[in-house]
């Protein structure tokens, strides 16, 4: 059978309340209590590695691919 309940046999019982928070508690606690551990692991980089990215390779010039491109065609054309 389910635990139901009629309004007039509800106790009084009031719901939990957070204590007033001070201006101390303010600047030493996030809101929502601890913040939460990372799920994403981290790692320290192996020795060697430079985080700054590498360099671009240099561009193709205008047009260098044109004849390959005219070449390669759908068999249909």
């Amino acid at each position: 059978m389910g635990a139901w309940t009629r309004a007039d046999d509800v106790s009084a019982a009031a719901p939990p309340v957070r204590p007033a928070a001070t201006a101390d508690d303010a600047t030493d606690e996030q809101p929502g209590g601890t913040p939460r551990r990372r799920r994403r692991v981290t790692t320290q980089p192996v020795p060697g590695y430079d985080p700054a990215a590498p360099p671009e390779p240099a561009r193709h010039r205008d047009g260098e691919n044109d004849e390959q491109l005219r070449r390669d065609v759908p068999p249909h054309w």
